[in-house]
């Protein structure tokens, strides 16, 4: 990636963006670890750079890095609310035609996290609860790990009556897989641990 476009992405300077001769070409523009604008921005949270990259060059919401994560793979692993909710909405501008395949919210990296696996993990429960609407199906996805999104946020410490992701008519379609975790382990194990450690209410499955 060019250096000034890298400063330009850390430090969401719309001024070198605009006046780029080929904005449309920014998907070829990667790092070293294959990273694009888009992910050097998500990380530093320039979300008005985000908004008009994304204008520019749509497809860059589908490109992932060396480790497979894309910009939502960032934004939900830091429990960014406000860019997990504009690439969504965003993301009807690629999941059609040539890229149909690449629905963002099913887009799963090098260990087979989805986003949602990112947002249960770190506990971030308004993101969880946005992805998983947005595709319950993605609750079943099980990881490299044998961890479903679902296990992982119980897991997290994030569960209780008031904090429900899902409501009772989606989850009565999940698989088993919806509530998977390591070595035989549930979303009811990790409740239950949880309780036992005193610092967790454990809730119905």
């Amino acid at each position: 990636m060019d250096p000034e476009l890298y400063r330009a992405a850390e430090e969401g300077n719309l001024d070198y963006l605009q006046n780029l001769e080929q904005p449309s070409h920014l998907h070829e523009q990667l790092t070293p670890c294959k990273e694009t604008t888009l992910h050097v921005a998500t990380e530093n949270h320039k979300t008005e750079f985000i908004e008009r990259a994304l204008e520019l060059c749509p497809p860059l919401l589908i490109l992932a890095n060396s480790s497979g994560n894309t910009a939502m793979h960032i934004a939900a692993g830091e429990g960014n609310k406000e860019l997990v909710d504009l690439f969504m909405k965003r993301s009807s501008d690629i999941e059609s035609g040539e890229h149909k395949d690449h629905v963002i919210t099913r887009m799963v990296n090098c260990k087979k996290d989805t986003a949602l696996h990112y947002a249960a993990r770190i506990g971030s429960y308004e993101c969880a609860k946005m992805l998983a609407e947005a595709d319950p199906d993605v609750c079943s996805f099980v990881n490299n790990d044998d961890e479903s999104p679902i296990y992982l946020l119980v897991a997290s410490g994030c569960w209780s009556k008031d904090k429900i992701i899902v409501t009772d008519e989606l989850a009565s379609s999940f698989t088993a897989a919806a509530y998977q975790g390591p070595v035989g382990l549930t979303a009811l194990h990790a409740s239950v641990l949880f309780r036992l450690d005193g610092g967790y209410s454990k809730t119905n499955f």
